[in-house]
């Protein structure tokens, strides 16, 4: 099967490149395309329209590749999907990593002429289905060859020996809950932009002022006694979608407290290979015992990364994102 996948290129740490790798290894033609390709007007054609270009280029690329199937994943709608249905005969699949957040969802007439959705949220799945849309769930998971623990060198330890560790940007929901850590004498340390213009900063360790990504994502984990994961405000009334990190903080053996999703069970076996939170007392019941207990951290980290290794790499996902492709 020839496939064409777009998407934005490096987005978390080259996360889909690697998994339309993935896709490859199932026996696939695969190619990745930058979304730039299509989305980047040159000044040269100042002439014509933005969607005009875009389709334009899409069927062009579509028609020199000669693909059965096109894959698309953006943060929200860029593509004219009815139209692409116009010129385009093979099948056209929405990789959505999004869930509730994802603005294509708000106006579903925009998704006719997709034959998939593949979606990281078991509830946006099931809304697509009973509004009439073709969903499956698959669950994100995590290239274990990019996502492995490092070394640390002295200079380094200096940095990123943290007792406990947040990475994400500051929102409402998740500065109610580490701001009640740190006050209850917490060693938190937290990685993201914006948190030094936060009040936290005041009782909170926050050594950088920008995202970290690449090597510094891995030495902060590597160096971590554990790690929080907290929901961003717009999931909080559905309670879904395990994002990314959950899997790659699995991956480098770092032991994780993470908020509730209904997905998380399915996946990870509570209080030995991670702990879950629900509630604001629970969170800080459950921190207070990681922070501690060192002995406790090193058997659950190593327990999640055993079920990381054995159940949710990228290439578990791909065989099933290649089922369904090929039952299309």
């Amino acid at each position: 099967m020839k496939i064409i996948f777009t998407a934005t290129a490096g987005k978390l740490d080259f996360y889909l490149e690697d998994y339309a790798a993935a896709l490859a290894r199932c026996g696939n033609d695969v190619k990745f395309v930058p979304l730039s390709k299509f989305l980047h007007k040159p000044f040269y054609r100042f002439w014509e329209s933005g969607d005009g270009f875009t389709c334009r280029t899409l069927e062009k690329t579509l028609a020199g590749e000669k693909c059965d199937v096109l894959i698309c994943n953006f943060s929200s709608l860029r593509f004219d999907f009815p139209r692409i249905r116009s010129f385009f005969k093979g099948k056209i699949v929405l990789y959505d990593m999004e869930g509730p957040n994802f603005r294509g969802f708000r106006d579903l007439s925009a998704l006719d002429g997709v034959d998939l959705i593949v979606t990281v949220s078991r509830v946006m799945a099931e809304k697509l289905n009973a509004a009439g849309k073709s969903a499956v769930y698959i669950p994100h998971a995590v290239e274990c060859s990019r996502f492995k623990p490092v070394k640390l060198s002295a200079a380094d330890e200096k940095i990123f020996c943290r007792k406990s560790i947040f990475i994400g940007r500051p929102s409402p929901h998740r500065i109610q809950f580490l701001q009640a850590f740190a006050d209850r004498g917490g060693d938190l340390t937290l990685y993201g932009k914006q948190w030094h213009r936060e009040k936290i900063a005041e009782s909170a360790a926050v050594p950088f002022q920008t995202n970290i990504t690449g090597e510094e994502l891995l030495k902060a984990v590597s160096g971590a006694g554990f790690a929080v994961n907290i929901l961003q405000d717009q999931f909080l009334e559905y309670r879904t979608l395990m994002n990314l990190q959950i899997f790659f903080y699995a991956a480098l053996g770092c032991p994780l407290l993470t908020e509730f999703v209904e997905e998380l069970p399915e996946c990870f076996e509570e209080g030995r290979e991670m702990y879950f939170f629900r509630d604001q007392e629970e969170f800080l019941d459950k921190a207070q015992q990681l922070s501690g207990s060192p002995e406790l951290c090193a058997v659950m980290g190593k327990a999640a990364q055993e079920r990381v290794f054995k159940a949710h790499t990228l290439d578990h996902r791909a065989l099933v994102f290649d089922r369904y492709l090929r039952e299309l």
